[in-house]
C-alpha cells in the first residue's frame, strides 16, 4: 500500500479526524497562547529586575550626595534638591539637551530589557 492510500485509509477512521481536525488545532493554539503568557510573564519580569536595579542605583546615588546626620537621618545639599525639584517640574521637551540625553540612555536599556538584548 502506497503512503497516499495508508493515508486516505487512515483518514476515514474517525478518531484520527477528530485528533487531526479538532484535538490538534486546539492543541496548537493553546500551546501557542501559553507560549505567548510566558514570553509577557518573562518581560515582566525581566522589567520588574531592571526597575529594581534602577531604583537601587539611584538609592546610591542619592545617599552619596547627602550628609548623613547624627541620628541616622540623611539631609539633601540644597543645589541638588533645587535642580531635581526643577527637572521633575518640567516637560521632557523644555529639558536641556544633557537631561533629554540621559533620559534616552534610559530609554535605550528598557528597550533592551524589552526586546530580550544581552547587550
Amino acid at each position: 500500500m502506497k503512503h497516499k492510500d495508508y493515508k486516505k485509509e487512515y483518514m476515514k477512521d474517525w478518531r484520527y479526524k477528530f485528533w487531526y481536525c479538532v484535538l490538534r488545532p486546539k492543541f496548537i493554539v493553546e500551546n501557542f497562547i501559553f507560549k505567548l503568557k510566558m514570553e509577557r510573564v518573562n518581560k515582566i519580569e525581566a522589567l520588574a529586575k531592571y526597575a529594581h536595579e534602577s531604583w537601587s542605583g539611584w538609592m546610591v546615588y542619592l545617599f552619596d550626595k547627602c550628609v548623613m546626620n547624627e541620628d541616622g537621618s540623611a539631609t539633601l545639599p540644597k543645589d541638588s534638591v533645587d535642580r531635581w525639584q526643577r527637572q521633575m517640574n518640567t516637560s521632557y521637551q523644555e529639558l536641556s539637551e544633557n537631561e533629554k540625553k540621559s533620559d534616552r540612555v534610559e530609554a535605550h536599556r528598557i528597550l533592551y530589557v524589552i526586546e530580550d538584548r544581552r547587550d
